[in-house]
């Protein structure tokens, strides 16, 4: 499995709009090869992840241009910026059913 993540920076007063444009965007779950997709936001901030997880190297690197246009779609309205895009190999990756806090 292999990831893209990706950094975004934006006017915190404008987080929700970024996140609603992501969210109505359903371009993404359509190309080949996509697994899992995480948002991450720092609302105080401006600052904000997303994460994709995808089956293979070739279907991350095949799906570079779309996820481009993407990214572009849902930080213009909101007045933010892609400020980095890296990828990598997912060396780990765990689902934990649950609730595994302790009770006394």
């Amino acid at each position: 499995m292999h990831a893209r993540v990706s950094s975004y920076e934006f006017p915190p007063e404008r987080a929700d709009e970024l996140m609603r444009t992501f969210d109505e965007d359903r371009s993404l779950e359509a190309i080949p090869g996509i697994v899992e997709a995480f948002a991450l936001l720092d609302r105080a901030a401006g600052r904000a992840l997303s994460i994709t997880l995808w089956e293979t190297e070739a279907a991350l690197r095949a799906s570079e241009e779309e996820a481009n246009r993407i990214r572009a779609r849902a930080t213009a309205p909101a007045g933010g910026r892609v400020s980095r895009v890296d990828r990598y190999e997912v060396a780990l990756h765990e689902r934990f059913a649950g609730d595994r806090s302790a009770t006394a």
